[in-house]
Order: structure tokens, then sequence, then C-alpha cells
């Protein structure tokens, strides 16, 4: 779900939104991705810039032309990730074999709910499932991963009919027991799901953002993201931005909106909080609101961050941060308080999916974000980019060729977490060796060091090291311009210093 509500966030049910494990769940494999050789499609050159015959047929069903190029951008790095790890007469993972890496992917069912809470809030819907084929075929076309070609496993669900736990165990038992895959990449999380991927021996490439605190990542250790930052740490660099640069001041008084989930109460409690403390600042008053996990959980879910304007309004609370995912509760909150003619300071993150908060295609009150500010990691997410890296410029021409073409920033910026997390895995499994297994991979990832360059940091940078598998190592500071109606970065690239 967090292509629809990553955006809006109805909310981070995009850690749910899911589907019920008796009646959504359909497993397919792509009839295309075939094994390189065995049929025309595949016979293409994997030298840069290669053309020929096989460059002009079909890449997938429905688009024209075969992804043609060079190689991808994030090969295996230079040292000191690109000593292959020596592995001999360990075995292979399961889902791996001397031709073949098998991995799965999560698709949204757009049926009418979602498109009509997507209508509600002016987002457009990303094509995920064809981000994935074009990828896929690429990789297939141009020699493949750690030498091997690439066999996807589709398991397609209903976000509006269960919660994530459901989605998540239905999820699992396709791609481990139907299916064996290696890897999940680019899919959704939820406990169930990333418990059971942990304890079966699979992998798990994930777009960063709602992976969790940082006990979270140390308890799931097959998990590794290329624009990840443990939401805690993420707290922390918030609450001192917001601290030192004059938003918050000892007259001042602070209201924060805080999720009732696990990770980001362990971001606030022990992230946030105490990094204010240590500049003698606190939070006056705290509106906790549910950890909706399903879409019947909407309704209450709004009715908790609206019932919030009234008591901040009253209470004189003049500064108003969210610890939650997603644009969501920014926007409700920014209306229902328009409404009501009240207008305190914002104080965002990378949380909070701010592309989905400015501008004239936004539903939030664009004079209720007067005098916002805040803090991102998450670049083109955030919509803050104005030059894409060189991973980002590769992706957009792989997908291009690959029939997929964003329609938006928000759009573009899924499109660029889904490339992502291909490219971090194509790092890893071809600086892991010949024997591919889930220690290898994770072994590798550890050892790139900050040789990966991402598609969504601030100039691609990404720092990975022993039990550091969340990439994320800097972030810049940003503000809000009413002359255009737009977030534009405010500061220097800072080290975040826990990566």
């Amino acid at each position: 779900m967090r292509r629809l509500l990553t955006s809006l966030t109805c909310a981070a049910l995009l850690t749910g939104c899911a589907s019920t494990v008796q009646s959504t769940g359909v497993a397919s494999q792509n009839p295309v991705d075939m094994p390189a050789g065995t049929s025309s499609e595949f016979a293409v050159p994997s030298q840069p810039g290669a053309t020929g015959s096989a460059a002009s047929t079909t890449a997938r069903a429905g688009t024209s032309g075969v992804v043609a190029g060079g190689p991808v951008a994030t090969a295996a790095p230079t040292a000191p990730g690109s000593v292959p790890i020596a592995t001999a007469g360990l075995s292979l993972g399961p889902g791996v074999d001397a031709k073949t890496i098998t991995v799965g992917f999560t698709i949204q069912d757009n049926n009418a709910t979602v498109s009509s809470i997507a209508s509600t809030y002016n987002v457009q819907l990303a094509d995920n499932r064809g981000a994935y084929e074009a990828l896929v075929h690429y990789y297939n076309a141009h020699g493949g991963i750690d030498g091997k070609t690439l066999r996807p496993i589709y398991y397609t669900y209903d976000p509006t009919s269960g919660t994530a736990d459901q989605i998540g165990q239905a999820a699992c038992a396709t791609f481990t027991e139907d299916h064996q895959i290696f890897a999940a990449l680019d899919t959704f999380g939820s406990n169930a799901f990333n418990t059971c991927l942990q304890q079966r021996g699979r992998v798990m490439v994930q777009y960063g953002l709602y992976f969790g605190s940082r006990s979270t990542w140390t308890k799931y250790s097959n998990e590794v993201a290329a624009d990840g930052l443990p939401l805690d740490d993420g707290g922390l660099i918030l609450a001192e931005h917001l601290a030192t640069s004059g938003f918050l001041s000892k007259s001042t008084h602070l209201g924060a909106i805080v999720r009732s989930s696990p990770d980001l109460t362990t971001a606030y409690k022990d992230g946030f909080v105490p990094a204010l403390a240590k500049y003698g600042l606190k939070v006056d008053q705290t509106q906790y609101i549910r950890d909706a996990q399903a879409a019947s959980d909407i309704s209450g879910y709004t009715a908790d961050i609206s019932s919030a304007v009234l008591k901040f309004r009253s209470s004189g609370i003049d500064r108003v941060v969210f610890l939650d995912s997603g644009s969501y509760a920014a926007t409700v909150f920014s209306q229902t308080a328009e409404q009501q003619h009240y207008r305190p300071r914002y104080g965002f993150s990378s949380l909070n999916s701010i592309v989905g908060l400015q501008g004239s295609n936004s539903t939030a009150p664009q004079q209720q974000l007067a005098g916002a500010q805040g803090v991102s990691w998450e670049t083109q997410a955030d919509g803050l980019a104005k030059t894409p890296t060189s991973s980002a410029k590769q992706c957009l021409a792989i997908l291009k060729k690959g029939g997929v073409v964003p329609t938006d920033a928000g759009t573009e910026a899924s499109y660029l977490k889904t490339c992502q997390t291909f490219f971090l895995f194509k790092a890893a499994a071809d600086v892991a060796g010949t024997d591919l297994n889930r220690d290898t991979f994770i072994n590798a990832i550890e050892r790139l060091g900050s040789t990966y360059v991402a598609t969504n940091t601030w100039d691609g940078m990404t720092h990975f090291g022993a039990g550091d598998r969340s990439g994320v190592s800097v972030y810049r500071p940003f503000d809000y311009h009413s002359n255009c109606s737009c977030f534009r970065v405010s500061g220097a690239i800072q080290s975040v210093g826990s990566s």
C-alpha cells in the first residue's frame, strides 16, 4: 500500500493496508522472464551500448523495445567491496541454483476503493508491476545478477480487506511454501511478514523509510535498505535541527502527533524527546493516534488526528511535529486546523513524505505550511533534489525503455525506490560470490562501505558496515517557501552521525 498510502498515508497502513490470508493473494510468474538463451528475446549482448536485431524485440508484454544500454551504475563496487567473499564449500540459499535466482514482489491491487482514496487526495498511482517487469527484463537481457537469471514471483493483494499481518502471513507462505524465493524486493513490511522471512532464511531488500527503530533493525538481521534510517535516529536529528534552527525555544509551545506503533513510539520516546531535553526543551502536549492496520481503521485514525487540532489550539500549541509515516496525518491536521483558523508552524521529516504536501496538486492548505521546516534524508521521495544521482538517471532510463514513465513527482519517487532495491541487490549479490546465500549476501552488504550510489539519498551517499545495513549516512535541512508553494533545502549536507 506504500504506492498510494505513503503519499496519503492511509498511512502506514502501508506497513499494513493488506489482504486477508484466505481470500486475496494470487501468485504468478511473468511468462516472458525465461532463462537467458532460451529465447531470442534475451540474446542481447551485455557490453555497454550493445545493439543488434535482438534489441528491437519486445521487452515485456505491452511495451515496445528491449531495454538496452550500459551496465547498471551500481555494479559491484571497487575496493573495499570488490573482492568476492571466500565462500568455497558453502551451500546455495533457497531459491538459488547455478542458473537462476528467484525473487518475490508484492503487488497492490488498485481496486475501486484504492482508486477512490487516491482521487480524493489527488494522488497518482504508480505502475509498480510494470516497473518490476521492466527491471527484471533489463537484468535478464544484460547478464543477470551474479551471472544468474532473475525468476520473479508476484503476489497480488487487496489492500482494503484485512490487516498487515494477514497479508504478511499469506505473502510469506506464497514466497516460501508455494514457491522458493531467495529474496523479497521492494515489498511492504509487517511484523508477520518480516518475522516469517527471517525465520525461513530469506533476504529482504526494502525501501528504507518504514523499517523501524534501531532495535527492529537489530532484530531482523536479514533485511537491508539503501535509504533506511532507524526511526529513533530520525527523531533525534529532527529534534536537534528544530532546537538549533530557532524553530523551537523556551517561549514556544510544542505539540506532537505520534502514531501508536512500537517503532514510531520508540522514535519519539528514545530519539526525539531525549534530544530536545539536551537543549532544555520539551513537548508540551502529545497526541497519540491509533496504529491503523486496515482500511476499516481509517475513519478512527482520521478522527484521532482531527481531535488533536482542538486540543492543541485550546492549549496554545504553536508548533506541531508529526512522528507518523506518510503525509496523511499532516494533511488531515492542516485541513482541520485551517477550518478552525488555527495556524501553528509545522516540523517535518522524511517520515512525512513531504512531496505529497506541497504545490497546487496537494490537498493540504498551502497557507498552513508557512514557516514549516524539517530534515530530509530521502531526496526524491521528499521532492527536494533537483539533480538526480547517476543511479536515478539509470533507473528512469531503464523504466522508460520498458514503457514505464512517471506521471508526477510521487510516482517518480516510488519508481526510484523500486530501482534502488534492485540496484542494491545486484551490488551485493555480485560481490557475494558463487555461493550465494543469506549469510554471504548480508556479509557483502556490510562490506560495501560507502561505495554504493543510491537513487534516493543526498548525492547518492550511503554507508554500510558491520551490523549497519540501513544505508543512510547524511541529511539536509529544508523549509517551506510560500512564493513557490514548495519545500527547499536550507542548509548543507550533514552527517547523521550514527551510520
